[in-house]
């Protein structure tokens, strides 16, 4: 199946200010369209973009993608609902839902990038990306591109039995991206006669808790980490290999 990496780096205000946009279609070599940089850029390379995003059905592969959808529908930038959306960051959840670890490059890191990507990285994100130099912002954007790439690679030998609840959740991707910019409807009443319900299970399981273990602090790590360890004895999941998710 045709396939795409998406990157944009874009400025975190309101609006966003989209400095670039990164694509890489699968295998070959990426391609990085300079937006609004203070060195220079296009807007006119929206209008190839709202095309390219408007016809393509295949697959858009992104890192934390939605952030990026709501961005590109802030300039009127549409995905085709045809297209599948791939977010390596949900995949991550899925593969270990205990994983902890989220941003790109300590994957990249990880996955076998020399550790100058690991500080370039850093130091790309310090001045801000429409201030950068544009030769470091289109480099800093090409790796983010290539080191998602990689990241797809791993998840998908690794997604098994819930490759299903991964496309599920990146279906839902768009539409969060188009909450970011519209906000969603909430039932106060609904959200009230909700919280009072949790409060009054809250209250029951910590009585339980008080009734059978005695008096506890049930805010003291330390205290609840004995109860379940020492009293209880339950294992202690560790979590600190990626190479085990």
């Amino acid at each position: 199946m045709d396939k795409v990496i998406v990157d944009l780096e874009f400025t975190l205000t309101f609006p966003p200010r989209l400095v670039c946009v990164g694509l890489k279609q699968y295998g070959e070599a990426p391609r990085v369209h300079i937006i609004d940089h203070r060195e220079g850029g296009s807007f006119g390379r929206l209008e190839y973009l709202k095309s390219f995003f408007a016809k393509y059905t295949g697959t858009i592969i992104g890192h934390n993608i939605s952030s990026d959808l709501a961005v590109l529908l802030w300039y009127g930038i549409e995905i085709n609902k045809k297209a599948t959306i791939y977010d390596t960051g949900l995949a991550i959840k899925c593969i270990n839902e205990n994983e902890t670890r989220w941003d790109l490059k300590t994957w990249a890191t990880y996955l076998g990038f020399p550790p100058y990507w690991f500080y370039f990285h850093d130091h790309c994100e310090n001045p801000g990306v429409a201030e950068m130099d544009l030769e470091e912002l289109t480099k800093y954007n090409t790796m983010d591109l290539v080191a998602t790439e990689a990241l797809f690679n791993w998840c998908e030998e690794r997604l098994t039995k819930q490759r299903h609840i991964h496309a599920l959740e990146c279906a839902m991707a768009p539409i969060v991206a188009r909450s970011y910019q519209h906000g969603m409807a909430i039932d106060k009443k609904a959200l009230d006669r909700h919280a009072l319900r949790l409060d009054t299970e809250i209250a029951k399981i910590k009585q339980s808790i008080l009734d059978k273990c005695g008096m506890i602090n049930l805010r003291s790590p330390q205290q609840v980490a004995r109860l379940l360890f020492d009293t209880l004895g339950l294992t202690e999941v560790s979590n600190n290999n990626l190479a085990t998710c």
